[in-house]
């Protein structure tokens, strides 16, 4: 699915893996995330980075 907001919870989870290892942001809390889409693309960039705070900003802007 290309739209982020029509990804599933399974769908977040992969993009928030691959991009963490094509970005080699390191590891973060998972389960921070753990959300559909719909609501991935709600967040603002400070919540990104209170979630994830070493990499938060590089997940918001490849979003």
């Amino acid at each position: 699915k290309i739209d982020p907001s029509q990804w599933s919870v399974d769908d977040v989870r992969a993009w928030l893996l691959w991009t963490s290892r094509q970005c080699a942001l390191g590891p973060f809390p998972l389960e921070r995330f753990h959300m559909e889409g719909a609501v991935l693309v709600a967040l603002t960039e400070e919540e990104f980075r209170s979630r994830a705070p070493q990499g938060g900003d590089t997940l918001y802007a490849k979003l």
